[in-house]
């Protein structure tokens, strides 16, 4: 091993170490070892999966996820981006090892934020990697698109319905704009569609109602027999001879 690439493995992983123990309280810092399963974005902290390691890297490390100033390293499959922040979004990205797919999709990515890139590395036949569009999956809830963008449900765009006035405010993701596009899977935004929630509800208000009607008692008042009653007279008897 050169000198000087010891040199700088060296200083790196002091430099994680120094990093680790002045910012655990999760804030994005320089050259800082985050929690496992957390990354701290521009306005709050998101769960991801797999462990973060923003530090700066000249190769891929397996199983770990790096940055410097211009790109994330990080082995096939996972989250790779060109940006000066790193900027992603909680959830599991998909990848193939399919050479066909990753050459017909080589030039497809899209912009999560101004000058912010993010797209997958998958290894090609051919020994160089090659850019694919992120498959984005995750559950309903956890799902956070930045403001000012729009969700594709399978094929079409929906149009926007909640549309906030800050960029960098994080809204869930039926909010769009006519800017800047962000795929999200049909799944979840028909699980997180508001037509499909009052549809739920609806449904579920008509089958308590029914409810309520069949198991309500019927409301019969006893009927008591009355006693019977002697008649009273009405006439008075006066002694006339006392």
């Amino acid at each position: 091993m050169k000198p000087n690439v010891a040199l700088f493995a060296l200083s790196s992983i002091l430099g994680v170490a120094s990093a680790a123990s002045a910012c655990d309280d999760g804030r994005t810092c320089p050259d800082v070892v985050l929690s496992p399963g957390h990354y701290e974005t521009r306005t709050q902290q998101v769960t991801v999966p797999g462990r973060w390691v923003v530090r700066p890297c000249p190769e891929t490390v397996p199983g770990r996820w790096e940055t410097t100033s211009e790109r994330v390293c990080v082995q096939p499959g996972h989250y790779e981006t060109v940006t000066r922040r790193v900027v992603l979004r909680p959830g599991r990205w998909v990848s193939t090892d399919s050479c066909a797919r990753c050459r017909a999709h080589a030039r497809i990515a899209f912009r999560p934020f101004r000058g912010v890139r993010v797209r997958v590395a998958l290894p090609c036949a051919n020994s160089h990697r090659r850019w694919v569009p992120p498959v984005y999956e995750t559950r309903c809830e956890r799902v956070w698109v930045p403001a000012r963008y729009e969700v594709r449900h399978q094929r079409h765009w929906i149009p926007a319905r909640t549309v906030t006035r800050y960029e960098r405010t994080w809204v869930p993701p039926r909010c769009e704009t006519r800017q800047v596009r962000v795929w999200v899977p049909a799944v979840t935004v028909k699980a997180c569609s508001p037509r499909a929630l009052r549809r739920t509800a609806r449904r579920r208000a008509r089958s308590r109602a029914r409810q309520r009607s069949r198991v309500a008692p019927t409301c019969e008042v006893p009927v008591v027999p009355a006693e019977p009653c002697e008649p009273r007279s009405t006439t008075v008897e006066v002694d006339l001879f006392r």
